[in-house]
């Protein structure tokens, strides 16, 4: 019997090995045990793993999930969105990942998350794919897709739109040209761009989509995927202008306050028009219900900085925490953003959060953690939702100071550190509700500070380090008190101030910047000394059951998330939280809001 420890060329999976070595009681790394089958010091077949793989597709999932390097496991979800093979993993770590090697695929391919199908070619073991496809961002989807469809485009010597268009054709291939193109033509139907996802239902549901609306959203696609429908300008009636110019707007506030991260199902009427009026013309009757996504109208995609905080040089070295030698890793990346307009020159991005699960709170090794933050409980999120980018700016909050009260007064300048592009500070709990009820009455979509849980996980963005850019910390990726250091860590610089929210030009995996450092952020909930009693769905943990101070424990501690300028690295830990009086106004603490999905 030989057991054999399987340990990635990487630095954690090194040093998780090097502390098996040295005895430490709760280190463990991944392993095989195999029985030796000699004969007459004749080898007579493969070696038998004693302790088979997992059955089930989902259990074999959990297990490379658990024992996989980072970047094998990025690599397993973008390959789960196309046919497997060499040459796509090629195409896929040449243009998405450059960051792999040969061994991360060799972990993949090695994992048993594959298997070979009668026709030769790999698959995936059922059950597997849906899992790493869950485990990954909407917008991967969509880069896998778009660098899979260019390429096989170029091979049939077509316009990727052209590529595209025939994909959908299925009933004119021949054999061949199934055999060769029906993975990507099911990859097609899988990953499709959300505004085309139409389909046609019997809601009673009535609106209305103006004619720019429905440009936006496609409805060519519409009458390429449906022929039998008749076209918009085929049905009309006459409806007096009146009912119109009350009626559009309000379906399109309806449309736009419907801002979240699934489809939802819109009435689509026929519009002509009419020059003398709106522009926009008489209402028609109700052509039938389609579901699409106001993402596809009402948010675009955007590119960011995404950085990993690595050790330079012998990965050993990493062992024993060096004070220098550490570097960015950086990549570009994608998501989706939904901008707010405050003004003609003044706006607020957010970020799109997907659904997801993950463990909330710090594991009970982790260097400098504190016992508030147990113990680790999962938590789900059933449905997505939006996050400032950004810390509230003094700008941003300058405008909004500026708009029709809702309960209290706010002052238009109340920042230590003065600067257009810095996060306001000096503002108490209840400032910074009044602050989201003004934007949600101006508005009219909802606005609110997030929770707790909701900060947590938007914060980590799907990873489990310490930081969403690593295990370390430098004053290079952050604002805190540089002179100290984290876990034997680099030291640095102190500026002594918050700094813009753009300063240090990166973000995480979901592309929110400044998550760590420059000020604490208020939350909704109220203060717990540690998570026992928790809930487990993202929502506010709430004393009384009241989020707006208006409960008979309207005065307990609010927490805060994220460390500040003024604190040591030890504060700006993703799971580090702290509490403060709703009515303190600090220069430590900031804000950045929520769009709650209705």
């Amino acid at each position: 019997m030989v057991a054999v420890p399987v340990v990635p060329l990487e630095p954690d999976a090194l040093k998780e090995w090097a502390r098996v070595v040295v005895g430490c009681g709760d280190a463990q790394v991944p392993g095989r045990q195999f029985e030796l089958t000699l004969e007459n010091r004749q080898w007579r077949g493969p070696i038998r793993a004693v302790k088979p793989l997992p059955e089930s597709g989902e259990q074999r999932f959990w297990s490379f999930a658990e024992n996989a390097s980072p970047m094998a496991k990025e690599l397993a979800g973008l390959m789960s969105f196309g046919p497997v093979s060499p040459e796509i993993t090629n195409l896929i770590q040449s243009t998405l990942l450059p960051a792999s090697e040969p061994i991360h695929v060799a972990e993949v391919f090695l994992s048993g998350l594959l298997e070979v199908s009668e026709q030769g070619r790999y698959e995936f073991v059922s059950g597997v794919q849906e899992h790493l496809q869950q485990s990954m961002l909407d917008i991967d989807k969509r880069l896998v897709f778009r660098v899979l469809s260019d390429y096989v485009s170029k091979l049939y010597n077509q316009t990727p739109l052209e590529f595209r268009a025939f994909l959908q054709r299925h009933s004119d291939w021949s054999d061949e040209q199934w055999d060769q193109l029906g993975g990507f033509a099911e990859l097609r139907q899988r990953v499709q761009d959300k505004e085309e996802q139409l389909f046609i239902n019997s809601d009673d549901r009535q609106s209305v989509v103006s004619p720019d609306f429905q440009g936006e959203t496609g409805m060519d696609d519409i009458h390429h995927l449906f022929p039998g429908l008749p076209s918009l300008s085929d049905i009309s009636c006459d409806v007096p202008t009146d009912v119109l110019e009350s009626v559009v707007p309000t379906a399109q506030d309806e449309v736009l306050g419907a801002l979240v991260p699934e489809p939802i199902p819109v009435r689509v009427v026929t519009v002509t028009v009419l020059p003398d009026t709106l522009g926009l013309s008489t209402v028609v009757k109700p052509l039938s219900v389609i579901t699409f996504s106001p993402l596809s109208s009402l948010s675009k995609s955007f590119s960011f900085r995404l950085v990993k905080l690595e050790r330079q040089g012998n990965p050993f070295a990493r062992l024993f925490q060096q004070s220098r030698g550490w570097y960015l890793n950086p990549r570009s990346y994608e998501n989706y953003s939904y901008t707010e307009q405050l003004s003609p020159d003044l706006d607020l991005e957010l970020a799109q959060i997907p659904s997801g699960t993950f463990m909330m709170g710090s594991p009970s090794d982790e260097p400098e953690r504190y016992d508030d933050e147990s113990p680790q409980h999962k938590v789900t999120f059933a449905s997505g939702f939006w996050m400032g980018r950004y810390p509230v700016t003094q700008s941003q909050w300058r405008f909004v100071s500026g708009l029709t009260p809702v309960n209290r007064k706010l002052e238009s300048d109340p920042s230590q550190f003065k600067g257009a592009n810095r996060p306001v500070e000096q503002v108490s709990w209840y400032e910074a509700v009044e602050f989201c009820d003004r934007l949600t009455q101006h508005t009219g979509r909802t606005y609110r500070l997030p929770t707790e849980a909701e900060w947590e996980y938007a914060c980590r963005a799907k990873t489990r380090t310490v930081f969403h850019f690593g295990d370390m910390i430098t004053p290079g990726v952050a604002n805190y008190d540089g002179r100290e250091s984290y876990a034997n860590g680099p030291k640095g610089r102190y500026r002594e101030e918050t700094t813009p929210v753009t300063e240090f030009n990166l973000a995480n995996v979901f592309g929110l910047s400044d998550m760590h450092g420059n000020v604490w952020e208020w939350c909704l909930d109220h203060w717990h000394k540690n998570y026992n009693g928790a809930p487990g769905d993202g929502s506010a943990w709430i004393e009384g059951g009241s989020i707006d101070g208006q409960s008979p424990v309207k005065d307990q501690r609010r927490v805060v998330r994220g460390g500040s300028w003024y604190l040591n690295p030890r504060n700006c830990r993703s799971a580090s939280r702290y509490r403060s009086n709703p009515d303190v106004r600090s220069s430590n603490i900031g804000f950045r809001v929520v769009l709650a999905p209705r």
